[in-house]
């Protein structure tokens, strides 16, 4: 009883002393009123994260055609794969930079040059009935290339104006091992306006086919 006594006369003493001066003495704030003001303060938002969305992928299909610098084979039974590594709109100033007499666009032309790698399979080839290491594959007899514009019409090596570079793919030659890549340019003559917004389409005699982005 004696130690509660004088608790409450201190206690008594304090709330006089507070109101004869007419201030207010100083409290430090317990660590229950911090914690306190500390969760209020901290408190996570409530607005989602704003998350991206991944691109499609790139198929070879003409809905999500493979960008340059993607290979692929053209079906899972086909013995050839293939990658784009470059499509020059200008092709006719590449082409006068190192042959000044080769022929020229014709008026309202453009010569399109695509830069392609094609791979062969021995085991693809072998399912086919053909032995690669004795018979070889040629590439440029076994695939077919052209541009399609965006309004669906079509482009080939025999299209408009004659148009050929010193490393075209006819020349690439005769492949006869597992592996072996062939790399060689694909040039289109076609109307100017129908460059933008077209894509490369290469295929076989079975019609499988893939589509790359000329951009």
């Amino acid at each position: 009883m004696r130690v509660r006594l004088v608790a409450l006369v201190g206690a008594a003493a304090l709330v006089l002393a507070g109101c004869a001066g007419g201030g207010t003495p100083e409290v430090t704030p317990s660590q229950e009123t911090t914690a306190a003001e500390v969760e209020v303060t901290d408190e996570p938002s409530e607005e989602p994260a704003e998350t991206e969305e991944p691109p499609a992928p790139s198929v070879g299909t003409r809905e999500a055609p493979l960008k340059i610098g993607e290979a692929r084979k053209l079906a899972d039974v086909s013995a050839w794969t293939v990658m784009l590594n470059s499509s020059n709109p200008d092709g006719a100033t590449a082409i006068a930079a190192v042959d000044e007499y080769a022929p020229r666009p014709a008026e309202g032309e453009a010569f399109l040059i695509g830069s392609f790698s094609v791979t062969v399979e021995a085991a693809a080839i072998a399912q086919q009935g053909y032995d690669l290491a004795n018979e070889g594959a040629d590439p440029w007899q076994s695939l077919f290339f052209e541009y399609v514009a965006a309004d669906g019409t079509s482009y080939d090596g025999a299209s408009g104006s004659m148009c050929y570079t010193p490393t075209m793919l006819y020349n690439a030659g005769t492949l006869y091992q597992d592996g072996a890549t062939a790399t060689g340019d694909i040039c289109v003559a076609l109307p100017a306006d129908k460059i933008p917004g077209g894509l490369w389409r290469v295929a076989n005699s079975q019609n499988d086919n893939l589509w790359i982005t000329a951009e």
